[in-house]
């Protein structure tokens, strides 16, 4: 490796002048530079660079459609996910159908999610939570933001699964004015629009969370590089 010594101002050509790096300032650790290049030549942190290589583009993958006939429960009312309307119609609460929305909750877990479409081409859905949760990890710009995965309890079939999201410090007010440290949950798999950011306390309580294991960005990386995948890890929690 190169090393060169310089001094705020100075500025170091590369490739001929092509590209130019300038030292802007010094701020303790910090270092900020400033750099000129052609548009076609991309720049990135370290992190971002290994972010953007693990999200790299794949082809769509058309999602696998199921019937939602073939799971019936045993509920004899249906509250939709994401519009609330209540349905008492057997075969509604049976199917998980919402005639508000025209639509079963399984296709709309099939939507797909386009919140990271800066990041990624990858076709995302509401089921993909360890992708969903690894780009919120990526892109929240904030290094007290963790990934968290943990055992939770489906709302639909009571079953134990494995889930993924993320933890983030926010400060809660209350009527006075005065605030206090809390922590929020961002789970993008809500079908809820209003759901998918929540005091991590009620999500927890809602969904019996469980087992929770906590990760760096730097620690993640590592994880999925590792593994070939976004989750779960060898060192995710099992139930």
């Amino acid at each position: 490796m190169l090393t060169l010594r310089c001094r705020v101002g100075e500025r170091i050509m590369l490739a001929d002048g092509v590209i130019i790096v300038a030292i802007l300032g010094v701020d303790g650790p910090r270092v900020q530079i400033g750099i000129e290049r052609p548009k076609e030549i991309s720049v990135d942190r370290e992190d971002v660079y290994l972010i953007k290589k693990r999200f790299a583009y794949r082809p769509p993958q058309k999602p696998e459609w199921k019937k939602m006939n073939e799971r019936a429960l045993p509920a004899s009312s249906f509250e939709c996910p994401k519009c609330h309307a209540v349905s008492h119609n057997p075969n509604d609460a049976t199917n998980c159908y919402c005639g508000r929305c025209h639509q079963f909750v399984e296709d709309m877990r099939n939507e797909q999610v386009t919140d990271f479409k800066h990041i990624t081409d990858l076709y995302l859905t509401r089921k993909d939570c360890f992708t969903l949760a690894m780009l919120t990890l990526a892109d929240s710009g904030n290094r007290d933001c963790r990934l968290v995965h943990g055992i939770v309890t489906s709302s639909f079939t009571g079953e134990a699964i494995q889930h993924a999201w993320c933890e983030m410090p926010a400060i809660g007010t209350y009527e006075d004015g005065s605030g206090c440290p809390i922590t929020m949950a961002i789970d993008l798999t809500q079908l809820d629009e209003r759901a998918r950011i929540v005091p991590a306390d009620l999500l927890y309580e809602k969904t019996r969370a469980r087992n929770l294991k906590r990760f760096t960005l730097a620690e993640a990386i590592a994880q999925a590089l590792t593994a070939g995948r976004d989750g779960p890890w060898a060192c995710s929690p099992f139930e």
